[in-house]
């Protein structure tokens, strides 16, 4: 069973062995999906395993791993003569889901005599465009990248720094290419850079590719291009993803507080086989399946059960406080409220809009405590807040309560002897045990210009505009508070 705590291993997996796992799963009830036809490919069947062993989880994640683990345990080249490339060390973004390498093309060999210092070398090659059309619209219901990659070896990509990229002799070289170079991605999206008019219609099946690197790569030597079609998720999609992701956590955690494993697994492949796999990219019925997994999973579930850093400070609660729908990044109302696993506030922010903004960089931050957050896999959606959305849509904030649920104004009736409820939760620093809890006061500031009232020990004392307009006077001043504090010393 350990092999199918990592669910990249189902990629290594033969056909075979995943028709045997599949049928396994129809054998015990543990899923409705048929196993695909003869004619299908072993990744496309890992795929749909993995979203059916688990649910929402990234499937270019499982894949990369793959690929490195396959890589890693083989030479670059394998007796065979396949060449292995590092995908998986390739700086992404989970709006990538890179699917297969189209096109492999390699470099001819240079000259040594015509590689002089400091001279602009022009690589070409020629292309079958024909297999880049047809790959491109895979199933009409994605939308379907083409990225072009360089390489120095199998296991050793480049940043393109073109100066020059031409596609049967038009410049296509653009200030977007450069911008994504500069954000440290090392593809370029061609997809838009071909006539795809003429190539559906057969007058050119091939296309000349022409680049040139600036002088930055001058010395790297360009051994390979690549070309894979790579899946761009919307942010819509990503929602749809992180709702499956907070739905499998939900059933998962459910099924760890309750002893009775039995029947939280029948409950969950019930809600599961609800949203099978091909809907899990349906707004409405990803948001469905949320909100049945905790109604279901309620009374088993901790409010705080994703905020993996909590510890005893935790137990110091600040009472019931309101909670602001307002989204802190585009000032909106928050419709699909979210929140880091290593957050330590309540406040969420909207999934969608987070997503817009960070959907093509690499690095995401909390718009609220500014934590780093690796991925989509540091995100969940919080269901209680989201189930208080759909019950009130009309409010535009809700009460927190001390044991982690949320109520609407009309439903929460503040006590008399209750102070008023705050804004927003204040967070717990770790080391407020270790801190006095009664609030050490200020040294007061002085009164008057008379000698008296300088205090000896205040040496930061506040200068008055006359004296500040005398520098003499600030000498004598600091003079005798220096004094004050040599007798003290002493």
């Amino acid at each position: 069973m350990e092999i199918f705590m990592e669910p990249a291993n189902l990629f290594l997996f033969n056909k075979t062995k995943l028709n045997i796992i599949h049928q396994y799963l129809l054998d015990h009830d543990l899923t409705k999906v048929k196993k695909p036809s003869i004619r299908a490919k072993q990744p496309d069947h890992a795929q749909l395993l993995i979203d059916l062993i688990y649910p929402g989880y990234p499937i270019a994640k499982a894949r990369e791993q793959a690929g490195r683990q396959d890589r890693e345990s083989r030479s670059a080249i394998s007796k065979k003569g396949a060449i292995y490339f590092a995908y998986d060390q390739l700086p992404t973004t989970d709006a990538f889901e890179r699917w297969d390498e189209l096109v492999r093309l390699e470099s001819p060999a240079i000259p040594p005599e015509t590689c002089q210092e400091n001279e602009t070398w022009t690589y070409r090659y020629t292309i079958n465009a024909k297999k880049l059309e047809q790959n491109l619209d895979r199933n009409g219901k994605h939308s379907i990248r083409l990225h072009l990659y360089v390489w120095m070896s199998p296991r050793h990509s480049l940043f393109p720094h073109f100066t020059s990229l031409k596609f049967n002799g038009v410049e296509a070289w653009c200030e977007k290419d450069k911008e994504t170079v500069g954000n440290r991605f090392k593809y370029v999206d061609i997809t838009d850079k071909l006539d795809w008019e003429s190539i559906k219609s057969g007058e050119s099946d091939m296309v000349d590719l022409e680049f040139s690197l600036d002088e930055t790569m001058i010395a790297s030597m360009v051994k390979y291009v690549t070309i894979c079609n790579v899946w761009e998720k919307s942010s819509t999609e990503l929602v749809c993803q992180l709702y499956t992701q907070t739905a499998s956590f939900c059933i998962s955690s459910a099924m760890t507080a309750n002893r009775d494993t039995g029947q939280i697994q029948r409950k969950a492949l019930d809600l599961l086989d609800q949203c099978p796999p091909k809907d899990r990219w349906c707004l409405d019925k990803t948001e469905t399946l949320l909100l049945d997994c905790g109604r279901a999973f309620h009374s088993d579930l901790d409010p705080r059960c994703h905020r993996q850093n909590d510890d005893s400070d935790d137990d110091l609660m600040m009472g019931n406080e309101y909670i602001s729908l307002m989204d802190p990044i585009l000032l909106t109302k928050i419709i699909h409220p979210a929140r880091g696993n290593f957050c330590r506030h309540v406040s969420c922010f909207d999934a969608k809009c987070f997503l817009k903004c960070y959907l093509l960089e690499q690095l995401w931050k909390c718009p609220i405590c500014h934590i780093q957050i690796r991925g989509i896999q540091d995100l969940y959606i919080d269901h209680r807040l989201k189930q208080a959305i759909v019950s009130y849509p009309d409010q535009s904030r809700f009460i927190y309560l001390q044991d982690g649920t949320y109520q609407s104004e009309h439903e929460y009736q503040q006590a008399c002897d209750e102070p008023p409820l705050p804004s927003q939760r204040p967070l717990s620093p770790l080391v407020l045990k270790q801190q006095s809890l009664s609030p050490t006061p200020l040294s007061p500031l002085p009164q008057s210009d008379s000698d008296s009232d300088i205090d000896p020990l205040d040496i930061s004392d506040v200068l008055d505009e006359k004296d500040q307009d005398n520098p003499a006077s600030k000498r004598q001043k600091i003079d005798r508070q220096h004094q004050d504090i040599t007798l003290l010393l002493d």
